[in-house]
């Protein structure tokens, strides 16, 4: 089995919770960077979620509470995150599609 990093998802984040990545069906994913980048002149705030298969959006489930990336900025997180299928990765910004998240990692059957 080769194992190789790339990007699993890049979009940009709404202002109400929606998804950006999950694990395709049958396998894990081994999430080891998250990037989310402000290109705006304004300041936005940012909330990202871990969902477990069959959970929702809230405190318990709160990956990286509600941070503000400065205009022209971007926060980072390099900690390792393991997501089984049917995971989901979650985000919802203050400003409706002003910050762009990107998320790198393997999948594994």
């Amino acid at each position: 089995m080769t194992e190789t990093y790339k990007q699993l998802a890049q979009r940009q984040i709404p202002n109400a919770a929606a998804l950006v990545y999950a694990p395709a069906a049958g396998k894990i994913a081994l999430i080891k960077g998250i990037r989310i980048t402000n290109p705006t002149v304004s300041d936005a705030t940012v909330r990202l979620y871990h969902i477990n298969s069959g959970g929702t959006n809230n405190d318990a489930s709160t990956i990286i509470p509600t941070t503000t990336i400065p205009a022209g900025g971007h926060a980072q997180d390099d900690d390792l995150i393991v997501m089984d299928a049917l995971d989901e990765l979650n985000c919802v910004s203050g400003t409706n599609n002003g910050l762009t998240i990107s998320v790198y990692g393997m999948e594994i059957s």
